[in-house]
């Protein structure tokens, strides 16, 4: 008796799988790669519910177009330089010029991905560790993505603008996000140091910074350290909104150098996250206090309740230093498979773009004298609330 209803259940099945479904003739394309009753059978379900119509011939056609084009892929952590100067951010922005964009044609040139991956990078997992804002440069961006196992590094760069550098390719776990993963962000804000002298003085080319200023300059950055609400430092936020609370890890004042006749000086700070313009406006606060314009209790009350109108710097100084992954590098750099995530193997062409390409732009924002008309407006900024 168990081996008849057996049997009849084997029979009854097979029926289902092998004879052909009665929903009319299938799309040439379905046909070409289907080539027998039960893939017919599978393509079937996959594709029609009781409510739905079969695809049409031209979406199968498509879609087989698509299967043949798949790769092997594996996830990459890449690591990107951009002087940031002629665009409008890294994010992607329908209309306007991003470095995401640019990244993404360049990968669609070279077949990398096809149509469908350009108009939705998801698809491949794409993320960048920070959204940098327009006009700001990197030195160490990170954008994590699948792409063929061979991808090359030549072939990319070589479908990018000169303004942009693949400047590494790294294989990291698949489930690695840039964004996720990263522990901590660097920044640093090159600028000339007659910016610092007080608004009295006679900014100019000629101003040198005394280390006494130096040391002045670094005990108002470190009252940014530790745990605080920057709603001010941003837009949209109210004081007490979780989101607007950031950590600063470290904030300093470099040694100052001359360049092309002038004295500048670089500003560098670490912190978890940083919200839009938050950096901008916090050295645009330093630079306020340092000239006069404001005092220290002016940014002690930025970071309680009080709701100010703060100052934004100039972005062309700004630049994304470092995007920091120590989790990751303890789970899985030595694990002898992955790599770690420290970047100091590239750090000589990271130093070369930086020289070759970002140095100038920023000689020639000084002759230009963004700095000095930026320090014209600080002199009549309001700090009221907005």
């Amino acid at each position: 008796m168990q081996l008849v209803i057996f049997t009849v259940t084997m029979m009854y099945f097979s029926s289902i799988v092998c004879n052909e479904p009665t929903i009319g003739p299938f799309p040439k394309a379905v046909l070409k790669e289907c080539t027998t009753k039960t893939n017919r059978w599978h393509w079937w379900r996959r594709t029609r519910s009781p409510n739905t119509e079969v695809l049409s011939e031209e979406t199968a056609a498509r879609r087989a177009l698509l299967r043949k084009q798949r790769v092997k892929r594996t996830k990459f952590a890449m690591l990107l330089a951009y002087v940031g100067q002629r665009y409008f951010g890294f994010q992607r922005n329908p209309g306007v010029k991003t470095i995401e964009e640019d990244l993404l044609l360049a990968l669609f040139k070279i077949g990398y991905i096809n149509e469908e991956i350009l108009n939705n990078p998801r698809l491949i997992r794409l993320e960048r560790a920070s959204r940098t804002d327009k006009g700001v440069s990197a030195l160490g961006q990170v954008v994590s993505l699948k792409l063929p196992v061979n991808a090359s590094l030549d072939d990319i760069n070589a479908h990018l603008s000169p303004e942009i550098q693949a400047v590494a390719l790294v294989k990291v776990t698949q489930g690695f996000s840039s964004r996720t993963y990263a522990n901590a962000r660097s920044y640093s804000y090159t600028m000339p140091t007659y910016a610092f002298a007080h608004h009295t003085t006679d900014s100019s080319s000629s101003f040198l910074m005394s280390e006494k200023l130096r040391e002045r300059i670094d005990a108002i950055l470190r009252l940014f350290v530790g745990f605080h609400s920057f709603h001010n430092f941003t837009a949209g936020k109210t004081p007490l909104e979780s989101s607007a609370f950031r950590t600063i890890i470290d904030f300093i004042c470099g040694e100052s150098f001359i360049l092309d006749d002038t004295e500048f000086v670089t500003l560098r700070i670490k912190g978890k996250s940083f919200m839009l313009h938050q950096i901008r406006k916090m050295i645009g606060l330093v630079i306020a206090i340092m000239r006069g314009l404001a005092t220290p209790e002016t940014l002690k009350k930025s970071l309680e309740h009080t709701v100010l109108n703060l100052p934004l710097a100039p972005s062309i100084g700004l630049m994304l230093e470092k995007v920091h992954y120590m989790h990751y590098n303890r789970k899985y750099g030595r694990d002898g498979i992955h790599a770690t995530l420290h970047w100091s193997k590239w750090r000589k062409e990271v130093d070369l773009f930086k020289k070759k390409l970002i140095m100038p732009v920023l000689i020639k924002a000084e002759r230009e004298k963004s700095m000095l008309t930026w320090l014209d407006q600080l002199n009549s900024h309001n700090f009221t609330t907005q």
